[in-house]
């Protein structure tokens, strides 16, 4: 221990509080460099984390993409990609077609009214939104829900409305920065199935 010399003889009572006081403040210092340095990092990791499996989905619905383009350029020859019903019957009437998924009118109205509180509640939120929070839609429906009566512009109004509901892009774009980061990539696979199942709709109504 120091002796009262070193704090300079009888003021060494407030030249000990004050040499305390400066280590004391030193280490609050440091403390709160650290903590700053450790909040940094862990949000550098989380944007690094976010952007990779945004990263990863955006290339997964690419690829899939890719895989659709070179099969509707396939069934796009004649001599393609078609089931054979009859030995006489011209191949390019026997291609295998997509059927159209009903859609239950009652049960999507439901949806809408869902999916319109969920937009709305999602720009009051930052960084909260589940998995379990997403109106996902009903097995009894269709993505854009079109259906037999509606008309070729009704139709091609749905599709549109869909793909800017659905598509992955627009999909962060509108609620990106709602989404818990720990629940992203789970969110983000099930929006890209949602979309390929609206490209498949698109064409079935399209080509069939």
């Amino acid at each position: 221990m120091r002796d009262s010399a070193e704090f300079g003889g009888d003021n060494s009572s407030s030249d000990f509080d004050k040499f305390w006081q400066d280590c004391m403040s030193g280490w609050d210092k440091r403390m709160a460099a650290e903590k700053r340095n450790f909040e940094e990092n862990m949000k550098s990791q989380a944007k690094r984390e976010c952007e990779y499996t945004n990263a990863r989905n955006r290339r997964d619905y690419e690829a899939h993409a890719a895989r659709e383009k070179a099969r509707r350029e396939a069934r796009g020859n004649p001599h393609a990609n078609y089931r054979s019903q009859s030995d006489d019957a011209p191949p390019m009437f026997n291609k295998t077609r997509k059927a159209r998924k009903p859609n239950d009118e009652a049960k999507r109205g439901v949806w809408e009214v869902e999916w319109e509180a969920f937009a709305r509640a999602a720009k009051e939120v930052a960084g909260r939104i589940k998995y379990s929070d997403v109106p996902w839609l009903p097995a009894e429906c269709n993505v854009s829900g079109v259906s037999e009566n509606d008309t070729a512009a009704q139709r091609k109004r749905k599709f549109r409305d869909a793909m800017l509901r659905w598509h992955p892009d627009k999909f962060v774009s509108n609620f990106g920065s709602a989404l818990s980061e720990a629940e992203v990539g789970p969110i983000m696979t099930r929006v890209t199935e949602v979309a390929a199942a609206l490209f498949e709709e698109i064409e079935a109504w399209n080509y069939s």
